[in-house]
């Protein structure tokens, strides 16, 4: 249970980090 919710939120975490990296790579 506690695994689970730590790794939500990093989860989601990660992914905007990517979106955001990915942005700054195709300008």
């Amino acid at each position: 249970m506690l695994s689970q919710t730590l790794i939500l939120p990093h989860k989601s975490k990660v992914k905007t980090a990517n979106e955001i990296f990915s942005i700054g790579i195709s300008r």
